[in-house]
């Protein structure tokens, strides 16, 4: 049995982001999902319940080809590091 690609689907968009495993595409959705609701710096009013929220990000099967999830993997490995602090 071939391995399970992993991905992040943010839905909403309906972007997904290949991840090396299951553990990390559900990290990145649950961060997405942090910062959605937070509401990005400037917004006045973070969403009142997560039905309002414009995008849901979870983790999912890649729905394309094993090569490219690994073309996609070092983008979203990059999109997704969290910035060091200065």
């Amino acid at each position: 049995m071939a391995e399970i690609l992993w991905c992040c689907h943010v839905r909403g968009p309906d972007d997904v982001h290949a991840a090396p495993d299951y553990e990390t595409a559900l990290k990145w959705a649950d961060i997405s999902n942090a910062v959605n609701w937070r509401g990005r710096k400037g917004e006045t009013v973070p969403p009142a319940t997560y039905d309002d929220c414009l995008i849901k990000a979870v983790p999912a099967i890649w729905p394309y080809s094993a090569e490219q999830h690994a073309e996609d993997l070092p983008k979203s490995i990059a999109g997704f590091a969290i910035p060091e602090a200065k």
